[in-house]
C-alpha cells in the first residue's frame, strides 16, 4: 500500500485488548414476525457489536424528519462479500506463533458464518509485499543478469508453507469464501530495474507476465484454493521502497489484453480487476474500459482508499454501468487520533459509504500483524504503522480484536454472499447515514451510523411499517429482520424526499436479467464539468472514451506567446530553461511543459493567441510516459487584454489522456487562461496545446432533447429544480447526438456507458455578496478568510482574483471562502475580486501585500531535527532544499522542546525568518523561539513567533550576524510540526537611508543599515534642530518600535528627537518623541503601517549625531491578555482552571471534569471594551477535548448577550471568524453533547 499520510494525526488507535470471541447470536426475546433484531456498538463505552433487545414494527406512519425508507423492491449491486488481506506477515503469525487451539479460535471467530463473523472475501499477495515474515520473493527469481522467459522455474513453494494452508483453513470455514491475488511485483528480471523494487515492466515480457499469471492460478486451484479475482498490479501509480512497479494506464490496458487472452486460451474464468489504487484517479480504469480489446476482459476495478471520495466509485460506475467495483485495500494507524475515528473510517466510509457507491465488496488490509506492526519485509524499509484486523502477541499466541474487526462484522456477520443492495435514504455526513441489503433467504439488514455530533432519533419503514430507535454521535447499529408483515396500504414513510435519484434502463443484451443503473447523486457535480449559457448552468459527465465535436479546425500557433505560473526550469515565460511553457506549442510531444512542482491550486498557464480569434475547444495532450501529470481539476478563462479576465466560462476534472474542454458557446479573445483549481503529488505537464477555432456555430451546450435511434433518454426534475437528463448507450456501438439547438456541439457516447446533464436555471439563483477580508494585509501564503453569503456550495466557475492572479482556494462554501494569497504579486495593495459558483460578481475589497526580497542562498546549508518522521518525508533537509513538494515533519506532536536548526555554512546577516507548512494543514508550531549563534553552542534568543494561525509563519529580528539558527517549539498540540521551507532574509538590503548632514569621511546614512555595528552614519556637523535622516523601507511595513544605536560613539546621540511616519514620502505624521539618554534610544508607539519614517533632531548640542544600527520592530505584546479573566460553568477539581486558558502556557489547560453538554459555556473577561473579529480556541494536547458544536457571545456588561457566529468542532484547535466587535466580555456555550470533556489549553483574540 502506499498511503498518503496525514500529518496532523500520530496516536496509535488503542486497540480492545479483549480475547474477543464471536458467539453465535440469539434472539434476546422471543421472535414476532415484526420482530427487529439489533446489535450495536457503543465506542465510548467499548461495547462492540452488542445484541440488544428486538424492537418491533408497527403499523404508524411517521413525520419524523429522519426516516429511512427501506424498499427491497429497489435493488442495486449483488454483494460478493466482506474480508481482508491474507498477507505473507498474517498467514506466518497464524501458522506459527499460534497454538492449535489458538488458531481455531482466531480461524473460526474470522470466517465461521455462525460462531464467527463470516468474512468471505480474501486478498492474498503474488509474492512479497512490505508485510512479510522473511525478505522479497517472487514465484520465479533469477540470479542478477538471468531471466527465465518461459518460467521453467516458476514454482509457489514458499506459499505451501503456511499461506495456502491458512487459505484453505479459511475455506473451510467458510466453503462461499472468493479469493482475490494481486502481485506487488513481477519477478524482477521482467523489470527495467532488475529488481522487484521500483521499475517498470520491460516492453518483452507482456506475454511472460501474463503466463505467469496462468501459472499461478493454475497452482494454486491445483492446491484447493480457487483464485476468483486477480489485478494485473498493486498500486501502479507508485514505486515505494519496497516490492511495486509503475505501470500506467496504457501498459496496463495492454498487459489486461495478454492475461485475458491468456486466460481465455487456458478456460481461466478467473476475472481481472483494473487499477488497484486510490480513488482520486477515476480515469486509470475507464482508460482501459474505453479500449475495446481490454475491456471484454476486465470485469471491474479495485479501488483502495487513501486519497480521493468514494463518490469516485459511483462516477466510474455511471460512465461504464456494466463494470464492477470493489473496495480492495483498506487500512487504519496510526494516523487515526482515536478509536471513535478509526470506527468512523472503517464502518462509515469504507462499508456504508463504500457500497452505497456500488462496491461489491470490501476487503480491509492484514487480517493480522504482531505487536510491532509487523513482521515487516526484511529486505527493505518497511514502516510498521498500520493496523491489522487483529493483533498477534508473536510470544503468547494471544490475540487483540481490533476496532476493524468489529466495523467489518456490523456487515460481514449479517450480509451475506448474494445479496442484493437494496434502496434506502441517507442523510449524509453529520447525521444518520446507512445502507440496507436483502440477503438471499429474502431478510433484510439495515447498518446505520451516527456520524453528527449529538444523539438522533431515527425512525425506519418498511412498507406499511415503521419503528423508532435512538442512536448516540459516533455509534452503529445493525438492524436485521424477516419481514414485516404489511397491514393497509399507507406507506409508512410519509414525505420522505431524496436527493439522489435511479435511472433504470433496459440491458444492453436483452437476454440480460439486470437493468443498467445510472445514480444522480448532487455530490457528483464536483467532479463532472460545468458551464454556463444563459440562464442555465449546466454540469454533465464525459465519460473516458466519449467526446464532443464542433465542427472547427485547430487555430494556427505561429503567432502565439505562452506563459505559465512557473516551470521546472526557468520563470515561466517561455524562454527559460527547463520545461518551459514554449514546450507545449513546438509539435513534439515528447517535449512538455511543466510546473516544476506538484500541482497546486492556482498554477495556470496562459495563451496570447497575438490577435483576437474565435474558438470553442482547447485541448491539452501528454506523452504516455506523462500520463500521471495532468490537470485534475480546471477552470478556463479569456480576455481582451491580459489582465481582466472576469469569471470562468467553463470548469472541469481532468484526466488521463488528451483532455479536450469545450466552451459553453463560441468565444472571441486574445488571451486564454487554464487555471488548476485542483491538487496532485504528481506535476502538471503539457506535451501539447491547441485550440479548436469555432466554425458558424451560434448554439450553445445544452441538455439533449432528443436522441437517435437506439439510445435511452431518461429525464426527472430534483426537489430543488435541478432538470437531470441521463442518455444511456446500449446499442452494441458508438452512438451520436446533439448537444445544441443549432447541432453544432455534437455528443459520441461509446457502447456500454453513460451521459448525465444536469440544469439549473441561474436566474433564480440569489445573488453573491462579498462581505469581508480577513486578514487584509500579509505576505504571498497567507491564507485570508472571505465571508459573506450566497457563493455556491461549490466553487465550479467561483474564483477569487488578486489583481489578475487567481488564488489558491483552501475551501469554499455558500458563506465562506478561505484562499492562500498567490505567488507573482508586487508589493503594495491589489484588488480582490471574488466571483460566486456561477461565475456571478460576488464584490471584492483590496489587499496589502507585503514583498520579501529574495531568500539568502541556501546552498552549502545543512538541518537537524529533535525529532524525525519515520515516514520519509521527515528529513530536515527537506525544509532547505527549496523544493515545496517535500517537507521535514517531526512524526510527533509539538512539545515544549521540540526543535530545528539550522548551519547556513559560514556567517550571514539577516533579520526575518519564514517558516512555511505548505499544504500540511495545521502542522504550524502553535508557539516557539528563535535563537542565533556563531558557534552552535552558545545560543542568544532574538525573537519569539506567536501563532496567529497562519501556515506561513514570519518572524522579524534585530539585524543579525550569525551562522546558525535554531527555533525551539515552547508550546503544545497533537499536530506534528511540519516545515515545507525555511527561508532567512536580510530585507534591509532593499531599504535606502538619506540625510541632510553627511559627514564628507564615509559615513553614509547606508551605514545605520548594514547591519555591521563597526560601521555608522555620522552628521560630520553639531547636532541642531533640524537636524534628520530618513529610511526608506520600498514599501509599507507594519511596526511600533525603533531602536537607533550610535554604537562606539557614546556621546553622539540626539539629546531630544521626533519620530515621523509616511506611506508616500511626502505627507508626514508625527507618531513619538525621543529625550536621549545614552547610545541606545528605544522607543515604542501605537503600531503604524507606512513606508518612510524620519527621526527630526529637535535640540542643539556640540557632538554630532552618529547612528551604527537603526532598526525596526513590530514587536508582539506577548502579555496583552494580562488581567483578563476567565469563569466556566463546570471546572475540573484537579487543577484544570478557566485561567489556564490565558496564561500564554499550551501545557496547563481548563477542563470541563465532565463530558460536553448544551450549556456548558465558558466566559472570558478582557477588562474593557476591544475591537476583534476572530478567536482561536486550542485544546492542546487534549487532542479530543473540543467543543463538537458551539456558539460564540459577546457582551458589553456580562449581562446582555449577543450570538456572533457558530463553531463546528473538527480538530483540537478551532478558529473562527466574525465581522468586527467591539466588546468586553465573550461567552461560548457549547450546543452538543459528547463523552469527551472539555478543554482549552489557550484561548487566543484577533482584529485582523
Amino acid at each position: 500500500m502506499n498511503k498518503t499520510k496525514k500529518s496532523f494525526l500520530l496516536l496509535l488507535v488503542s486497540v480492545m485488548c479483549m480475547s474477543f470471541v464471536f458467539i453465535p447470536s440469539y434472539p434476546v426475546q422471543a421472535a414476532e414476525s415484526n420482530s427487529v433484531q439489533v446489535w450495536l456498538t457503543d465506542v465510548s463505552s467499548n461495547k462492540w457489536v452488542e445484541q440488544q433487545n428486538d424492537v418491533l414494527f408497527q403499523t404508524v406512519q411517521t413525520s419524523n424528519p429522519l426516516t429511512i425508507n427501506v424498499d427491497a423492491s429497489r435493488k442495486y449491486q449483488e454483494v460478493q462479500g466482506f474480508g481482508a488481506g491474507m498477507t505473507d506477515s498474517s498467514a506466518w503469525l497464524i501458522w506459527n506463533k499460534m497454538s492449535e487451539s489458538q488458531r481455531t479460535e482466531l480461524m473460526n471467530n474470522l470466517f465461521d458464518p455462525s460462531s464467527g463473523i463470516g468474512l468471505s472475501l480474501l486478498r492474498t499477495p503474488m509474492g512479497a509485499t512490505d508485510f512479510n515474515a522473511s525478505g522479497n520473493y517472487s514465484y520465479d527469481d533469477m540470479p542478477a543478469g538471468e531471466t527465465d522467459p518461459t518460467l521453467a522455474g516458476f514454482s509457489i513453494g514458499h506459499d505451501e508453507e503456511y499461506i495456502i494452508p491458512a487459505l484453505k483453513e479459511a475455506l473451510s470455514l467458510n466453503p462461499s469464501m472468493k479469493i482475490m491475488a494481486t502481485p506487488w511485483s513481477p519477478p524482477g528480471w521482467m523489470k527495467t530495474s532488475d529488481s522487484m523494487i521500483g521499475g517498470t515492466l520491460k516492453s518483452e515480457y507482456y506475454s511472460a507476465l501474463a503466463n505467469y499469471f496462468v501459472k499461478y492460478v493454475q497452482a494454486f486451484d491445483n492446491a484447493g484454493v480457487p483464485i476468483s479475482y486477480i489485478t494485473p498490479q498493486n498500486e501502479p501509480m507508485g514505486t515505494p521502497t519496497y516490492p511495486g512497479m509503475f505501470l500506467s494506464a496504457y501498459q496496463e490496458t495492454q498487459l489486461i489484453q495478454e492475461i485475458g487472452q491468456a486466460f481465455e486460451d487456458k478456460q481461466i474464468s478467473t476475472k481481472i480487476l483494473a487499477w488497484d489504487h486510490n480513488w482520486d484517479v477515476p480515469s486509470y480504469p475507464e482508460k482501459i474500459f474505453s479500449d475495446p480489446s481490454a475491456t471484454e476482459y476486465t470485469y471491474g476495478t479495485g479501488w483502495h482508499i487513501y486519497s480521493g471520495d468514494p463518490i469516485s466509485q459511483t462516477l466510474v460506475h455511471n460512465d461504464y454501468p456494466g463494470k464492477r467495483n470493489f473496495i480492495t485495500e483498506a487500512t487504519g494507524g496510526i494516523w487515526q487520533v482515536s478509536t471513535q475515528e478509526a470506527f468512523y473510517d472503517s464502518l462509515n466510509t469504507w462499508i456504508i459509504n463504500g457500497m452505497r457507491n456500488w462496491a461489491d465488496g470490501v476487503v480491509l488490509w492484514n487480517i493480522a500483524l504482531d505487536t510491532d506492526g509487523g513482521p515487516l519485509n526484511s529486505d527493505t524499509d518497511g514502516e510498521a504503522w498500520v493496523r491489522g484486523l487483529t493483533t498477534i502477541d508473536p510470544d503468547s499466541g494471544e490475540v487483540s480484536y481490533n476496532v476493524d474487526y468489529y466495523a467489518l462484522a456490523h456487515a460481514s456477520k449479517f450480509v451475506k454472499p448474494g445479496a442484493y443492495r437494496i434502496y434506502s435514504n441517507t442523510f449524509g455526513k453529520g447525521s444518520i447515514e446507512n445502507v440496507a441489503f436483502q440477503n438471499p433467504d429474502g431478510s433484510k439488514v439495515l447498518i446505520a451510523y451516527n456520524s453528527g455530533s449529538d444523539s438522533k432519533t431515527f425512525s425506519v419503514a418498511d412498507g406499511t411499517q415503521s419503528f423508532d430507535y435512538t442512536l448516540n454521535a459516533g455509534n452503529a447499529v445493525t438492524f436485521k429482520w424477516e419481514g414485516p408483515q404489511q397491514s393497509g396500504t399507507t406507506p409508512a414513510a410519509a414525505g420522505v424526499t431524496d436527493a439522489t435519484y435511479d435511472f433504470r434502463f433496459k440491458p444492453k443484451k436483452k437476454s440480460a436479467s439486470d437493468s443498467a443503473i445510472i445514480t444522480y447523486d448532487p455530490a457528483l457535480l464536483d467532479f463532472q464539468n460545468t458551464v454556463h449559457t444563459g440562464n442555465s448552468l449546466i454540469t454533465y459527465s464525459l465519460p473516458i472514451g466519449a467526446s464532443i465535436q464542433t465542427g472547427g479546425t485547430l487555430l494556427d500557433r505561429s503567432q502565439w506567446t505562452v506563459t505559465a505560473s512557473s516551470n521546472s526550469g526557468g520563470d515561466g515565460t517561455g524562454n527559460a530553461t527547463g520545461d518551459a511553457a514554449v514546450n507545449a506549442i513546438d509539435g513534439d510531444l515528447d517535449t512538455r511543459w511543466t510546473t516544476g512542482h506538484g500541482l497546486k491550486n492556482g498554477d495556470w498557464y496562459q495563451i496570447d493567441l497575438g490577435s483576437p480569434a474565435s474558438f470553442d475547444q482547447i485541448v491539452l495532450d501528454n506523452s504516455v510516459n506523462s500520463s500521471f501529470d495532468y490537470i485534475t481539476k480546471y477552470q478556463v478563462y479569456v480576455s481582451n487584454d491580459g489582465v481582466n479576465w472576469g469569471s470562468a466560462l467553463a470548469s472541469g476534472n481532468g484526466h488521463i489522456g488528451k483532455i479536450t474542454i469545450t466552451l459553453p458557446t463560441a468565444q472571441t479573445a486574445q488571451y486564454i487562461r487554464v487555471v488548476s483549481t485542483g491538487t496532485s503529488g504528481f506535476w502538471w505537464s503539457i506535451g501539447e496545446i491547441n485550440v479548436n477555432g469555432s466554425s458558424t456555430e451560434t448554439g450553445s451546450i445544452a441538455a439533449p432533447t432528443k436522441v437517435s435511434k437506439g439510445l435511452q433518454l431518461q429525464k426527472w426534475t430534483s426537489t430543488e429544480g435541478t432538470q437531470v437528463s441521463v442518455v444511456y448507450n446500449g446499442t452494441g456501438s458508438s452512438q451520436s447526438f446533439p448537444i445544441s439547438t443549432d447541432s453544432s456541439f455534437i455528443y459520441t457516447l461509446p457502447d456500454g456507458t453513460s451521459a448525465m446533464f444536469a440544469t439549473k436555471d441561474s436566474s433564480s439563483f440569489p445573488t453573491p455578496a462579498f462581505g469581508s477580508l480577513t486578514p487584509n494585509e500579509g505576505i504571498v501564503g497567507y491564507k485570508v478568510t472571505i465571508d459573506g453569503t450566497n457563493f455556491g456550495d461549490l466553487q465550479r466557475l467561483g474564483t477569487v482574483n488578486f489583481g489578475s492572479i487567481p488564488a489558491n482556494i483552501s475551501s469554499w462554501s455558500d458563506s465562506s471562502i478561505s484562499a492562500y494569497v498567490p505567488d507573482g504579486l508586487q508589493s503594495g495593495s491589489v484588488a480582490v475580486s471574488v466571483y460566486g459558483s456561477d461565475g456571478s460578481y460576488a464584490g471584492g475589497s483590496s489587499f496589502n501585500v507585503k514583498g520579501l526580497p529574495a531568500a539568502l542562498s541556501k546552498t552549502g546549508w545543512t538541518a537537524t531535527a529533535t525529532d524525525i518522521s519515520p515516514w520519509g518525508d521527515g528529513n530536515p533537509e527537506n525544509m532547505i532544499d527549496d523544493n515545496t513538494n517535500t517537507r521535514y515533519s517531526s512524526g510527533t506532536g509539538q512539545y515544549n522542546g521540540l526543535s530545528f536548526t539550522v548551519d547556513m555554512g559560514q556567517t550571514q546577516t539577516f533579520n526575518k525568518i519564514m517558516l512555511d507548512s505548505g499544504s500540511s494543514t495545521g502542522d504550524y508550531s502553535r508557539s516557539s523561539e528563535v535563537y542565533v549563534s556563531s558557534d552552535g553552542t552558545d545560543w542568544t534568543k532574538v525573537s519569539s513567533i506567536v501563532s496567529d494561525g497562519q501556515q506561513v509563519q514570519l518572524a522579524a529580528l534585530e539585524t543579525q550576524t550569525a551562522r546558525y539558527i535554531k527555533v525551539v517549539n515552547t508550546g503544545t498540540a497533537g499536530t506534528w510540526w511540519s516545515i515545507t521551507e525555511f527561508n532567512v532574509y536580510n530585507t534591509r538590503t532593499s531599504w535606502t537611508a538619506t540625510a541632510t548632514d553627511v559627514s564628507p569621511w564615509g559615513d553614509v546614512p547606508g551605514n545605520m543599515l548594514d547591519g555591521n555595528a563597526e560601521t555608522r552614519y555620522s552628521s560630520g556637523t553639531g547636532q541642531y534642530d533640524g537636524l534628520s535622516f530618513t529610511v526608506d523601507m520600498g514599501q509599507s511595513e507594519t511596526f511600533n518600535k525603533l531602536v537607533i544605536d550610535s554604537g562606539s560613539g557614546s556621546n553622539d546621540y540626539a539629546r531630544s528627537s521626533d519620530v515621523f511616519v509616511s506611506t508616500d514620502g511626502t505627507n508626514w505624521t508625527k507618531v513619538s518623541s525621543v529625550t536621549g539618554s545614552g547610545p541606545v534610544q528605544e522607543v515604542t508607539f501605537q503600531a503604524q503601517t507606512a513606508r518612510y519614517i524620519k527621526v527630526v533632531c529637535t535640540g542643539s548640542e556640540g557632538y554630532w549625531w552618529s547612528v551604527a544600527e537603526f532598526n525596526v520592530y513590530n514587536a508582539e505584546d506577548t502579555d496583552y491578555r494580562a488581567g483578563w479573566t476567565a469563569a466556566a460553568t463546570d471546572v475540573s477539581p484537579w487543577g484544570d482552571v478557566p485561567g489556564n486558558m490565558l496564561d500564554g502556557n499550551a501545557s496547563t489547560r481548563y477542563s470541563s471534569g465532565i463530558g460536553q453538554y448544551n450549556g456548558l459555556s465558558i466566559t472570558v473577561d478582557m477588562g474593557q471594551s476591544e475591537t476583534f473579529n476572530k478567536i482561536v480556541i486550542d485544546s492542546g494536547s487534549g487532542s479530543n477535548d473540543y467543543a463538537r458544536s458551539s456558539d460564540v457571545y459577546v457582551s458589553t456588561d456580562g449581562t446582555n448577550w449577543t450570538k456572533v457566529t457558530s463553531v463546528t468542532g473538527s480538530g483540537p484547535v478551532q478558529e473562527v471568524t466574525f465581522p468586527s466587535q467591539t466588546a468586553r466580555f465573550i461567552k461560548v456555550v457549547c450546543t452538543g453533547s459528547e463523552g469527551y470533556w472539555w478543554s482549552v489549553a489557550e484561548f487566543d483574540v484577533y482584529h485582523n
